[in-house]
């Protein structure tokens, strides 16, 4: 087999840190890099000395995202470096970070029940509702949810 026939697999885990916000929190960029601090923190207390004094120690990727549930519109910042004073005169030099913001009510029950994966089932559920129609939709949810298989089980955001 030549060379070009073969293609490196390459294996990458990353954590996807959801934060649950029924109201606008403008602290949320604060609070999303603590939490990631303390998942790093945890890894490399974890990782034997030898390794994590290696050139090649990577920490891994953390992707922040926000679930919003409440009616009104999200307003807090979406990046980090926007919670620092005058960040504008510091382009480059400062820490930043953006999280993905994924505002619940913005979405249709047939878009949530298209995308067709368990995240969009909570997106799905987690919306504000009538009690009589929760039984509706965890109705259709199950049946989309029992014709997934394990890999789609496993997909995670609507479009």
């Amino acid at each position: 087999m030549s060379s070009t026939g073969l293609k490196k697999r390459i294996n990458v885990i990353f954590y996807v840190l959801l934060e649950l916000q029924s109201t606008v929190d403008y602290l949320i960029p604060f609070r999303l890099l603590l939490y990631m601090v303390e998942i790093w923190r945890e890894i490399y207390n974890n990782t034997p000395q030898g390794e994590r004094e290696s050139k090649t120690f990577r920490l891994p990727p953390i992707i922040p995202a926000v679930l919003y549930n409440e009616a009104g519109s999200w307003t807090a910042a979406l990046s980090f470096k926007e919670m620092q004073d005058s960040y504008q005169d510091f382009s480059g030099h400062l820490l930043d970070f953006r999280y993905l913001l994924f505002d619940v009510n913005r979405y249709s029950e047939e878009e949530l029940i298209r995308a067709a994966n368990l995240i969009a089932g909570v997106f799905l559920l987690d919306q504000k509702m009538r009690p009589e129609e929760l039984v509706g939709r965890l109705q259709k949810l199950a049946g989309v949810l029992r014709r997934l298989t394990p890999d789609e089980f496993r997909h995670s955001l609507p479009g």
